[in-house]
């Protein structure tokens, strides 16, 4: 009896080892990255706040929904705390804006990720719808 007590902690220990050689990884909290998107016209401006305590490279796209398709790529280094912009001019449309922040620093794969399906896995964030152009809501004589 005491014999095989004695094989198994002896066999449960390199298990243990790797256990806890394990790096360890980023606890992502989704409230702690978001998007946003604002338009004057054809000016978008492309927010994310980092409210996290981690520098993120952030990558992403708009892509409008109705054809002719565009497709406007946009990537960011954001400090932590901070707050990163890009202001794109766009054509008129309705648009969804998909992204990605990845934690830069060490070596945390898809455990330091936001984002939205298909650019983070896990996702933590839905697709950002918004529209793009002026919308006429009424005329002036020429000359007025």
């Amino acid at each position: 009896m005491t014999t095989r007590a004695a094989l198994c902690s002896t066999a449960a220990a390199p298990v243990l080892a790797l256990g806890l050689a394990t790096p360890a990884t980023a606890a992502v909290v989704p409230s702690e990255v978001n998007l946003s998107v604002t338009s004057v016209r054809n000016a978008v401006t492309v927010t994310i706040d980092n409210a996290s305590s981690h520098w993120l490279q952030c990558t992403g796209v708009a892509k409008r929904d109705t054809a002719p398709e565009y497709v406007y790529p946009y990537y960011m280094n954001i400090q932590p705390k901070t707050v990163g912009t890009r202001i794109i001019d766009m054509a008129n449309g309705d648009y969804h804006a998909m992204w990605k922040c990845e934690i830069a620093e060490g070596d945390l794969g898809a455990h330091g990720q936001w984002g939205t399906p298909g650019y983070a896995i896990p996702s933590t964030h839905e697709d950002y719808a918004f529209e793009v152009g002026a919308r006429a809501a009424g005329s002036l004589p020429f000359g007025s």
